[in-house]
């Protein structure tokens, strides 16, 4: 998990389209990074990467299983931000807002839908100069595999920035690199003649 305390939001932002956000760096002035998952115990996405409506767009959605233990970090992170949100809600929204405030209107990057585990909801660029970059087990650079299901993954994300839309606020957080450790359902049979010769041939 990142440096909390090394979190910190610049002035908010307003885009061509109106978008207003504020940018995300430490207090270094570089980019919070922290890796979801480990070669021993790797992560997976349900739903792979989607787009809202099917739309055909370079930047998807993708939701990566935490565990309990990496779900305990995120509410952490929500703990710590809604904090420091409320502190500096006066130079960030143009009004002072207590905790519980902020809280109204935060959208946890964490999602929890019934019994199945806490996913963390992610940006992903499949394209383009930004687009996300991909790793085998042996460190190699590999093409983006068109399915991201069933996979076995580690990944490295990045806090971009703090979106806000009407009363909403939210993170922007973007995968920037994918290892592929394997799939999850591998093939159980050798080659043909393996296979023939287990049954006493043809």
């Amino acid at each position: 998990m990142m440096d909390l305390a090394q979190i910190t939001l610049k002035d908010a932002q307003v885009s061509a389209r109106g978008a207003k956000s504020c940018l995300v760096r430490g207090t270094d002035g570089q980019k919070l990074s922290s890796v979801l998952g480990t070669a021993q115990d790797p992560i997976s996405t349900p739903f792979g990467a989607s787009s809202f409506n099917s739309e055909d767009t370079t930047r998807k959605t993708i939701e990566f299983s935490l565990s309990p233990e990496q779900e305990k970090s995120w509410d952490v992170f929500d703990t710590y931000i809604l904090g420091y949100l409320a502190k500096h809600s006066y130079r960030l929204f143009k009004r002072i807002m207590t905790e519980d405030q902020v809280k109204e209107n935060y959208c946890s990057p964490v999602s929890r839908k019934g019994d199945y585990r806490a996913t963390l909801r992610c940006k992903i660029n499949i394209s383009g100069s930004n687009a996300v970059r991909v790793w085998d087990a042996k460190k190699e650079r590999i093409e983006l595999p068109e399915d991201l299901r069933q996979l076995d993954l580690v990944a490295k994300v990045s806090l971009q920035s703090l979106w806000m839309m009407n009363k909403e606020i939210g993170f922007v957080i973007l995968c920037t690199d994918l290892q592929v450790r394997s799939s999850v359902a591998e093939c159980p049979f050798d080659d043909a003649g393996d296979f023939a010769s287990a049954f006493g041939g043809a």
